[in-house]
């Protein structure tokens, strides 16, 4: 009797453990978790492209809750800054920016992410360059790939560089007088997060 009792509640403590696996596996995804944010020191955030009339770029730097974005023209290797802006981030803001560079941080610190390589921005046909940097007490984790593979993500990895990348584009344009970016409300087909 005594032998049967514990087999049945082993029996049970099995079934539970396992619904509860079931229940966490159906119900969690990289993208729409919360992850404990991490200690964000900085964020470096780079996209340019060209197309047939001009290359264009656009930067972001992120430190002691500022935003720094800049946006403007390239032409013979170098950059013609069009826009200038440091913007104090809200405490939302903020933590939304970490929230957001902690996914990619601990998704590209824990995958070998497997990413087209980045472009020269030089022709209409060339796929452009994203580059991110993001440092936090954990280290440094670097990103490199071409704009288009970031701006029509097919891979967990890219969907959540672009809603990095669109959060800041969101913060940076919802601070712009015209509400645009160099006359860009998106870059290319990378779009910024409504507010």
């Amino acid at each position: 009797m005594v032998t049967a009792m514990r087999n049945r509640l082993i029996k049970a403590a099995v079934i539970s453990l396992l619904a509860g696996a079931q229940a966490c596996s159906l119900g969690s995804s990289a993208e729409n978790d919360t992850v404990e944010p991490i200690a964000l020191q900085a964020l470096d955030l780079y996209v340019s492209r060209s197309s047939f009339r001009q290359a264009s770029f656009e930067q972001f730097k992120i430190s002691s809750r500022r935003l720094f974005a800049e946006c403007g023209r390239m032409a013979g290797g170098r950059q013609y800054s069009q826009y200038q802006k440091v913007t104090k981030l809200s405490e939302e803001d903020a933590e939304s920016i970490a929230q957001a560079a902690s996914k990619v941080k601990r998704f590209a610190d824990s995958h070998e992410l497997k990413l087209d390589e980045e472009g020269e921005s030089n022709s209409m046909f060339d796929p452009g360059q994203l580059r991110i940097k993001i440092t936090a007490g954990e280290g440094t984790t670097e990103i490199q790939t071409t704009l288009d593979t970031v701006a029509t993500p097919a891979k967990s990895s890219t969907e959540l560089i672009n809603r990095l990348a669109s959060e800041i584009r969101g913060v940076a344009l919802r601070d712009s007088q015209s509400g645009t970016l160099c006359g860009n409300k998106n870059f290319f087909d990378l779009k910024s997060k409504a507010s």
